[in-house]
Protein backbone atom coordinates (compact mmCIF):
# COMPACT_ATOMS: atom_id res chain seq x y z
CA UNK A 1 0.00 0.00 0.00
CA UNK A 2 1.35 3.41 -0.92
CA UNK A 3 1.86 6.25 1.53
CA UNK A 4 -1.05 8.13 -0.06
CA UNK A 5 -3.30 5.11 0.27
CA UNK A 6 -2.36 4.75 3.94
CA UNK A 7 -3.26 8.39 4.58
CA UNK A 8 -6.57 7.94 2.79
CA UNK A 9 -7.39 4.87 4.89
CA UNK A 10 -6.48 6.71 8.07
CA UNK A 11 -8.88 9.54 7.26
CA UNK A 12 -11.87 7.26 6.72
CA UNK A 13 -14.45 7.40 9.53
CA UNK A 14 -14.33 4.39 11.78
CA UNK A 15 -17.06 1.86 11.08
CA UNK A 16 -19.42 1.52 14.03
CA UNK A 17 -19.59 -1.94 15.50
CA UNK A 18 -22.85 -3.83 15.22
CA UNK A 19 -24.73 -3.84 18.55
CA UNK A 20 -24.29 -7.05 20.46
CA UNK A 21 -27.14 -8.97 22.06
CA UNK A 22 -25.96 -7.96 25.53
CA UNK A 23 -25.74 -4.28 24.60
CA UNK A 24 -29.24 -4.31 23.17
CA UNK A 25 -30.66 -6.09 26.19
CA UNK A 26 -29.20 -3.68 28.77
CA UNK A 27 -32.30 -1.50 28.47
CA UNK A 28 -34.46 -4.51 29.26
CA UNK A 29 -32.61 -5.28 32.45
CA UNK A 30 -34.98 -2.70 33.96
CA UNK A 31 -38.77 -2.98 34.28
CA UNK A 32 -40.93 -1.30 31.63
CA UNK A 33 -44.56 -0.24 32.00
CA UNK A 34 -46.95 0.91 29.27
CA UNK A 35 -49.34 3.65 30.45
CA UNK A 36 -52.58 4.66 28.74
CA UNK A 37 -54.94 7.39 29.93
CA UNK A 38 -58.46 8.30 28.90
CA UNK A 39 -59.00 11.97 29.65
CA UNK A 40 -61.27 14.97 29.21
CA UNK A 41 -58.50 17.11 27.73
CA UNK A 42 -55.06 17.00 26.20
CA UNK A 43 -53.10 19.31 28.52
CA UNK A 44 -51.52 18.73 31.94
CA UNK A 45 -54.23 19.34 34.54
CA UNK A 46 -56.92 17.72 32.41
CA UNK A 47 -59.38 15.39 34.13
CA UNK A 48 -58.31 11.74 33.85
CA UNK A 49 -61.24 9.36 33.50
CA UNK A 50 -59.32 6.09 33.57
CA UNK A 51 -55.78 4.69 33.76
CA UNK A 52 -54.47 1.43 32.35
CA UNK A 53 -50.93 0.16 32.97
CA UNK A 54 -49.31 -3.04 31.70
CA UNK A 55 -45.76 -4.31 32.16
CA UNK A 56 -43.64 -5.05 29.09
CA UNK A 57 -41.56 -8.21 29.37
CA UNK A 58 -39.08 -8.42 26.49
CA UNK A 59 -38.18 -12.05 27.20
CA UNK A 60 -41.36 -14.08 27.51
CA UNK A 61 -44.27 -11.68 27.25
CA UNK A 62 -45.53 -12.20 30.81
CA UNK A 63 -47.36 -9.19 32.09
CA UNK A 64 -48.84 -7.56 35.15
CA UNK A 65 -51.80 -5.21 34.78
CA UNK A 66 -53.34 -2.39 36.78
CA UNK A 67 -56.33 -0.16 36.02
CA UNK A 68 -58.70 2.25 37.75
CA UNK A 69 -61.48 4.66 36.85
CA UNK A 70 -61.72 8.04 38.57
CA UNK A 71 -64.80 9.75 40.00
CA UNK A 72 -65.35 12.88 37.90
CA UNK A 73 -66.88 14.83 40.79
CA UNK A 74 -63.64 14.48 42.77
CA UNK A 75 -61.64 15.61 39.74
CA UNK A 76 -63.73 18.76 39.35
CA UNK A 77 -63.56 19.47 43.08
CA UNK A 78 -59.76 19.22 42.90
CA UNK A 79 -59.59 21.72 40.04
CA UNK A 80 -58.93 19.39 37.10
CA UNK A 81 -60.17 20.80 33.81
CA UNK A 82 -62.56 19.60 31.10
CA UNK A 83 -62.06 20.48 27.44
CA UNK A 84 -65.38 20.90 25.64
CA UNK A 85 -64.14 19.48 22.33
CA UNK A 86 -62.74 16.39 24.06
CA UNK A 87 -66.01 15.87 25.95
CA UNK A 88 -67.90 16.07 22.65
CA UNK A 89 -65.43 13.63 21.09
CA UNK A 90 -66.25 11.13 23.84
CA UNK A 91 -69.94 11.38 23.02
CA UNK A 92 -69.14 9.96 19.58
CA UNK A 93 -67.18 6.94 20.83
CA UNK A 94 -68.51 3.42 21.23
CA UNK A 95 -70.91 2.57 24.02
CA UNK A 96 -68.48 -0.15 25.14
CA UNK A 97 -65.62 2.32 25.54
CA UNK A 98 -67.79 4.86 27.38
CA UNK A 99 -69.14 2.17 29.71
CA UNK A 100 -65.58 1.35 30.81
CA UNK A 101 -65.14 4.91 32.09
CA UNK A 102 -67.71 4.37 34.84
CA UNK A 103 -66.58 0.98 36.13
CA UNK A 104 -66.25 1.43 39.93
CA UNK A 105 -64.88 5.01 39.83
CA UNK A 106 -62.79 6.00 42.85
CA UNK A 107 -61.71 9.38 44.30
CA UNK A 108 -58.79 10.95 42.44
CA UNK A 109 -56.46 11.09 45.45
CA UNK A 110 -57.05 7.40 46.15
CA UNK A 111 -56.36 6.43 42.54
CA UNK A 112 -53.21 8.54 42.27
CA UNK A 113 -51.82 7.06 45.48
CA UNK A 114 -52.57 3.52 44.27
CA UNK A 115 -51.06 4.18 40.83
CA UNK A 116 -47.88 5.61 42.34
CA UNK A 117 -47.59 2.69 44.75
CA UNK A 118 -47.97 0.14 41.93
CA UNK A 119 -45.27 1.84 39.85
CA UNK A 120 -42.97 2.18 42.87
CA UNK A 121 -43.11 -1.60 43.31
CA UNK A 122 -40.93 -1.90 40.18
CA UNK A 123 -38.14 0.18 41.68
CA UNK A 124 -36.63 3.62 40.98
CA UNK A 125 -35.38 2.72 37.48
CA UNK A 126 -38.77 1.79 36.05
CA UNK A 127 -39.22 2.87 32.43
CA UNK A 128 -42.66 4.28 31.64
CA UNK A 129 -44.09 4.40 28.13
CA UNK A 130 -46.75 6.71 26.72
CA UNK A 131 -48.32 7.36 23.33
CA UNK A 132 -46.60 9.83 23.54
CA UNK A 133 -44.90 10.60 26.90
CA UNK A 134 -45.83 14.27 26.48
CA UNK A 135 -49.44 13.12 26.83
CA UNK A 136 -49.79 10.05 29.08
CA UNK A 137 -46.72 10.46 31.28
CA UNK A 138 -46.95 14.22 31.61
CA UNK A 139 -50.68 14.32 32.40
CA UNK A 140 -50.36 11.50 34.95
CA UNK A 141 -47.33 13.12 36.59
CA UNK A 142 -49.19 16.44 36.84
CA UNK A 143 -52.16 14.71 38.46
CA UNK A 144 -49.95 13.01 41.03
CA UNK A 145 -48.20 16.27 41.87
CA UNK A 146 -51.53 18.05 42.25
CA UNK A 147 -52.55 15.38 44.75
CA UNK A 148 -49.30 15.86 46.68
CA UNK A 149 -47.80 12.54 45.56
CA UNK A 150 -44.20 12.15 44.43
CA UNK A 151 -43.91 11.00 40.81
CA UNK A 152 -42.38 7.48 40.97
CA UNK A 153 -40.27 7.71 37.82
CA UNK A 154 -37.55 9.96 36.39
CA UNK A 155 -38.25 11.96 33.26
CA UNK A 156 -35.21 10.50 31.52
CA UNK A 157 -36.77 7.04 31.89
CA UNK A 158 -39.84 7.95 29.81
CA UNK A 159 -40.22 6.02 26.56
CA UNK A 160 -42.36 6.73 23.47
CA UNK A 161 -44.62 4.09 21.95
CA UNK A 162 -45.50 6.44 19.07
CA UNK A 163 -41.83 6.57 18.04
CA UNK A 164 -41.36 2.83 18.51
CA UNK A 165 -44.35 2.08 16.28
CA UNK A 166 -43.13 4.46 13.57
CA UNK A 167 -39.80 2.61 13.52
CA UNK A 168 -41.48 -0.83 13.56
CA UNK A 169 -44.55 -0.65 11.28
CA UNK A 170 -47.29 -3.16 11.88
CA UNK A 171 -50.80 -3.76 13.15
CA UNK A 172 -51.51 -3.28 16.85
CA UNK A 173 -53.74 -6.26 17.59
CA UNK A 174 -56.20 -5.93 20.46
CA UNK A 175 -58.79 -7.83 22.45
CA UNK A 176 -60.85 -4.92 23.79
CA UNK A 177 -62.58 -1.71 22.78
CA UNK A 178 -60.61 1.20 21.39
CA UNK A 179 -60.18 3.93 24.04
CA UNK A 180 -60.46 1.44 26.90
CA UNK A 181 -57.33 2.42 28.85
CA UNK A 182 -56.37 -1.10 29.95
CA UNK A 183 -57.09 -2.65 26.54
CA UNK A 184 -55.05 0.06 24.81
CA UNK A 185 -52.11 -0.33 27.21
CA UNK A 186 -52.21 -4.12 26.82
CA UNK A 187 -52.28 -3.95 23.00
CA UNK A 188 -49.40 -1.49 22.91
CA UNK A 189 -47.31 -3.51 25.37
CA UNK A 190 -47.80 -6.72 23.40
CA UNK A 191 -46.93 -4.92 20.16
CA UNK A 192 -43.56 -3.93 21.65
CA UNK A 193 -42.94 -7.48 22.89
CA UNK A 194 -43.81 -8.91 19.48
CA UNK A 195 -41.48 -6.59 17.60
CA UNK A 196 -38.61 -7.23 20.03
CA UNK A 197 -39.09 -10.97 19.66
CA UNK A 198 -39.07 -10.61 15.87
CA UNK A 199 -35.64 -8.98 16.12
CA UNK A 200 -34.34 -11.99 18.06
CA UNK A 201 -35.40 -14.52 15.42
CA UNK A 202 -32.61 -15.75 13.07
CA UNK A 203 -33.03 -14.74 9.43
CA UNK A 204 -34.87 -17.21 7.22
CA UNK A 205 -32.61 -19.40 5.10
Amino acid sequence: MSEGSEASEANKPAKMAEPTRSAKSDEWDHPHVMIDLETLGTEPGSAILSIGMVTIDADDGRREEWSRCIDVTTLLAAGFTVDTETAQWWSRQSEEARAELWRDPRPVEEVMMAAASWLESFGPRVRVWGNAPSFDCRILATAMERCGIDVPWRFWNERCFRTFRAMHPGVVERDGAHHDALADARAQAMFVVGKLNDQEQPPAE
